[in-house]
């Protein structure tokens, strides 16, 4: 039987869709409403404590809260994060962290990726691995990928104008949101990236 998912919490606005996908996959859907987008990395661990402090409380084994947020820093590691800034997590509380960000889950499907962005898969392939790790920001690793793109309309819009200050084009998310949406797998994805093959696994043994 699937678990009801009670809430859902993650840390930006393209967790919104990735997190759908990555449900969908298990035969979960989830109401807009009962998502919460906390917008900043500190709102976020706020709002996690309260997530925990509820999925204590309801003593229901059929239902269960999710969080998803970015690990950002290597050096905080996933379970010292959460040691930190929530203690004790309730078992109906699954809480993943995406290493570094929700990009590298994003890019480990290398061939969806490819094509629904118009980059070649040889480039994806050889230039992804070592770029996002060793990439401060894997944003810009997703940005310079796009720039060999062959869509000028995608290409334009998630790179940042020229002399601008910002890591990515104004349009960046709309066209993440839409490869989330459209292409992204992923299973295929977890193949290449060990943290969502671990949340996977998670998800699996919690929601089937």
């Amino acid at each position: 039987m699937t678990r009801q998912v009670r809430q859902v919490l993650v840390e930006g606005r393209l967790e919104v869709p990735a997190v759908r996908k990555i449900l969908s996959g298990y035969g979960v859907g989830i109401k807009p409403e009962n998502i919460t987008v906390a917008a900043a990395r500190s709102v976020f661990w706020r709002k996690a404590v309260k997530f925990n402090n509820a999925a204590k409380n309801i003593g229901n084994q059929a239902a269960i809260f999710i969080g998803l947020a970015d690990q950002e820093n290597p050096a905080n590691c996933s379970p010292g994060l959460i040691k930190l800034h929530i203690g004790r997590i309730s078992p109906n509380f699954l809480l993943r962290i995406s290493e570094k960000m929700l990009e590298n889950w994003l890019l480990g499907d290398a061939d969806s990726f490819s094509d629904f962005f118009k980059v070649p898969l040889d480039v994806v392939r050889r230039e992804s691995p070592c770029a996002m790790e060793a990439a401060t920001h894997p944003k810009t690793v997703i940005v310079n990928l796009v720039r060999r793109s062959t869509d000028r309309k995608i290409r334009e819009g998630m790179t940042p104008e020229p002399g601008g200050k910002g890591l990515v084009g104004k349009e960046y998310t709309h066209w993440m949101t839409e490869y989330i949406e459209r292409s992204w797998n992923p299973q295929a994805a977890a193949g290449n990236n060990e943290s969502l093959r671990r949340a996977l696994a998670t998800f699996q043994k919690s929601l089937v």
